[in-house]
Parts: C-alpha cells; sequence; structure tokens
C-alpha cells in the first residue's frame, strides 16, 4: 500500500511539472499583434478602390500596411506616408516590390522618428477621413489619408549572418582535390 501512495504522488508531482512546461509553452504561443490588426476590417476596400473614388469610400473602416516613407510630428499628433504592400493574413505587410500606391496616416501622440523609421513596416486600422494632393517629384499626387484608430509597427527583419564554411578540409575522393586543384578560399 505505502508503495502505490508514494508512486502515485510521484505521478501528480510530474504531471503538475508537465503542466507548468505546457503552459509555459502555449503562453510563448501567444501573439503580441492586436486582434485589430490581424482580423481585416468588415468590408475593407483597397487603396486603389479609394484613390479612384474616394468620396464614395469617405469614412470606411480600412485596414492597409506597407513601407514608412516618411514621418512629420505636428502638434499632438503625427503624419506618415506610407508606400502601400499587399498584406499577409496576421495584417504584416509583405516585403515585395508590388504597390497599390501611398496614403497618409495621421495618428495621435507624438511618435519617435527614431523608432517608426523610414522603412519600416507598418499597419494601421482607422476611417478614411480626408484627402490631399501633393507633389512626387513633379508630378501631383492624391493621397488618401487615414486616421489610425489602432497601428502596429512591426519588427525589423533578422537578417541572416553570412554563410561561413565549418568544415575547411577536403574530399580525398573529390576530383579536384588540393594538391592538384586551388583552394576555393585563396588568400
Amino acid at each position: 500500500m505505502a508503495y502505490r501512495v508514494a508512486q502515485g504522488r510521484r505521478t501528480l508531482g510530474s504531471l503538475g511539472i508537465w503542466s507548468i512546461v505546457l503552459a509555459a509553452t502555449l503562453a510563448g504561443c501567444a501573439s503580441a499583434v492586436p486582434e485589430a490588426i490581424r482580423e481585416p476590417a468588415p468590408g475593407s476596400i483597397a487603396l486603389t478602390e479609394a484613390r479612384a473614388n474616394f468620396d464614395r469610400y469617405k469614412g470606411q473602416m480600412v485596414r492597409w500596411g506597407g513601407a514608412i516613407l516618411h514621418v512629420e510630428n505636428r502638434p499632438g499628433e503625427t503624419w506618415f506616408t506610407i508606400l502601400s504592400r499587399r498584406l499577409s493574413g496576421n495584417g504584416e505587410p509583405k516585403y515585395e516590390d508590388a504597390t497599390e500606391g501611398r496614403f497618409l496616416v495621421v495618428a495621435r501622440d507624438f511618435m519617435d522618428p527614431a523608432v517608426y523609421e523610414v522603412g519600416r513596416m507598418l499597419t494601421v486600422r482607422g476611417p478614411l477621413v480626408d484627402s490631399v494632393v501633393h507633389d512626387v517629384g513633379e508630378h501631383p499626387y492624391f493621397y488618401p489619408i487615414v486616421k489610425a484608430e489602432i497601428h502596429y509597427l512591426w519588427p525589423k527583419p533578422i537578417e541572416p549572418s553570412p554563410r561561413t564554411d565549418p568544415w575547411y578540409w577536403y574530399d580525398p575522393w573529390y576530383p579536384f582535390y588540393h594538391p592538384y586543384w586551388r583552394h576555393p578560399y585563396y588568400w
């Protein structure tokens, strides 16, 4: 009897440890991206549609994203110029050359240009509030303006380290073996 009780305690203890490990693992899978950014806005429209017929879509809720081109701080708000990119399933802008154009974002409060730097990816959700025409070079360009109710600055992508050859030796059966052929890393 004493053996079975001890065995039961041991099982209960290991079950508790595995429960903690499982809870920690699942907590690590939780997303830090706000749900409003992950989920597309109901009835959301494409940037090209908004540019083509802005008056029809004014006030419409959109979820757009892209690369930051310019940051301008004004009293009580920050203006972003964004180069639109297609969004992935979780709302992250894709790193590709295809674009639908540019748009402006108005965000409340001060956003530090050192953090929100040119080239970083940003996703916003909010209503289309206005439009403006600015010049891109000498070309007049129509910008829809989104008032950001929520925004998410995506982390910088991790750049892979340069590949190095971990094995600095030769295969003796290779036909271009060292004594008869130059080493590929000649220095």
